[in-house]
């Protein structure tokens, strides 16, 4: 803001905008004819079958499971402990994610991953298993996964074994 602006961040509004990201909000300032405004801050909410969810892989022995996002690292990171994600990895571009599902291979054989737009589409490629959720992914996302869950219904993707 400042290169745009040439006009320093009111104090006020630059520690409002360090409390909203602690707490996992996008905050972005408000800048208009010369003078800061305010800021208006907005935040991804999990689904709320989420934690469930991710307890009931937990549970079937999948220990580690990671969040491959564009939002800010404290957004992630505020995302991750509500929900119990145990490695969140934020500010990512989609060939970031690239890099991540390749390095993940590397380290562990066999990587999932769950996406369901266009950014998560060249990562569910690269993964070992590519997992796209139905009625709200992109068709791009559709066509690249694996598996496609039809339904928005996120509790089952934890299929019992036979």
């Amino acid at each position: 803001m400042i290169e745009l602006t040439n006009a320093a961040i009111p104090k006020e509004i630059d520690e409002n905008m360090a409390s909203l990201e602690a707490r996992g909000q996008t905050a972005m300032i408000v800048y208009m004819e010369g003078q800061y405004l305010g800021i208006i801050a907005v935040m991804d909410v999990a689904r709320k079958e989420a934690k469930a969810t991710l307890a009931k892989l937990h549970a079937m022995g999948i220990n580690r499971t990671i969040m491959l996002t564009g939002d800010n690292q404290k957004v992630a990171n505020a995302v991750a402990k509500e929900i119990g994600i145990t490695d969140p990895k934020g500010n990512l571009l989609p060939e970031d994610k690239v890099r991540a599902i390749e390095k993940l291979i590397k380290e562990e054989g066999v990587v999932a991953m769950l996406g369901d737009g266009v950014n998560d589409a060249p990562a569910m490629a690269k993964s070992t298993i590519g997992i796209a959720m139905g009625a709200a992914g992109s068709d791009v996302a559709l066509e690249t996964a694996d598996i496609a869950l039809m339904s928005d219904k996120l509790e089952n993707l934890p299929l019992p074994l036979p």
